[in-house]
């Protein structure tokens, strides 16, 4: 099975509330997230792509600015904003492929968000 993929940017600020007493994490931070979805499927006979990118594009990326330049902490889903959190998150706020008309022939089949350059958590389809 072939697949696409969209990588975002967005920065945010946030504390983990859970982490031990003196954890550098329990302070206010930020980190410029990279976040990489994909989609799998099989390109259509037609127009040779697995989705537009537009189509993409106009589901993920209103989730995606309501979450830059704020502070995870705030958003209601995300009061302890660790990675793996976000990407369940992501997860639950993109539609799934029954609920809207782009993903029909379509699927998600990863998440991953990286707070930095080597570190970062992910989600994929079994």
């Amino acid at each position: 099975m072939q697949y696409v993929f969209l990588e975002y940017s967005i920065d945010c600020a946030h504390f983990l509330p859970n982490v031990p007493e003196g954890h550098k994490c329990g302070q206010m931070h930020g980190h410029r997230y990279d976040i990489r979805l994909e989609i799998a499927g099989d390109p259509g006979s037609e127009t040779g792509w697995i989705i537009d990118y537009a189509d993409i594009k106009a589901v993920f990326d209103p989730i995606l600015m309501a979450l830059d330049h704020r502070t995870l902490n705030e958003i209601p889903g995300l009061s302890n904003p660790t990675c793996e959190n976000i990407v369940m998150y992501l997860r639950r706020m993109l539609p799934s492929d029954e609920s809207n008309a782009n993903f029909i022939h379509t699927r998600l089949n990863a998440i991953e968000v990286r707070e930095t350059a080597r570190a970062g958590a992910g989600w994929r389809r079994a």
